[in-house]
C-alpha cells in the first residue's frame, strides 16, 4: 500500500503532463497491483484541478467530464484517521500547505511510502524518513 499524492494522479491523467513514473504507477493501481490510500482532500484537489483546467480552456468540457469520471471510479482508500493538529504541525515544521502535509501525516502514522512529484513534499518526506516511491521501485 502507498500514499498517492495528487501530483502523480494528475500527471497520469493529463496528456500534456504524462510522465513515465506517473503513468506506470497509474497502470499498476488500475490493474489492482498496487493499493492506494489518500486523505479526503484528494478528491477535492483532483476535481479542482479539472475544473480550473476547464475554466482556463486547457481542456474541453468533454475532456473534463472524462477526467471527472476517472476520478469518481479511481480505486482509492480514503483515510479517516487524521488528527488535524498532527497535519498542522507537519505543515508548520516543513513549510508545507496543510493539503500536502495531510499526505505526509498518513505516511508517518501508517508507515507507508509516498508517491509524489511535488519537490517540497518529497523533501519533507525525506526529512521525516518516509520512503519515496520511485520508478525503480515499480519495476
Amino acid at each position: 500500500m502507498i500514499v498517492l499524492d495528487n501530483s502523480v494522479f494528475i500527471a497520469a491523467l493529463f496528456e500534456d503532463e504524462h510522465r513515465v513514473f506517473a503513468t506506470q504507477l497509474y497502470r499498476l493501481i488500475m490493474e489492482g497491483e498496487e493499493d492506494v490510500i489518500v486523505p479526503a482532500i484528494f478528491l477535492y484537489e483532483a476535481c479542482n484541478v479539472i475544473m480550473n483546467s476547464r475554466r482556463r480552456q486547457r481542456i474541453s468540457a468533454k475532456e473534463a467530464q472524462k477526467y471527472l469520471d476517472i476520478i469518481y471510479e479511481f480505486p482509492i482508500g480514503i483515510d479517516s484517521g487524521q488528527e488535524i493538529q498532527h497535519v498542522v504541525n507537519l505543515a508548520e515544521k516543513h513549510g508545507l500547505s496543510t493539503y500536502d502535509a495531510s499526505y505526509l501525516e498518513i505516511c508517518k502514522r501508517e508507515k507507508l511510502p509516498l508517491a509524489t512529484l511535488d519537490k517540497a513534499l518529497a523533501a519533507a518526506a525525506k526529512r521525516e524518513k518516509v520512503v519515496l516511491v520511485t520508478t525503480k521501485a515499480l519495476e
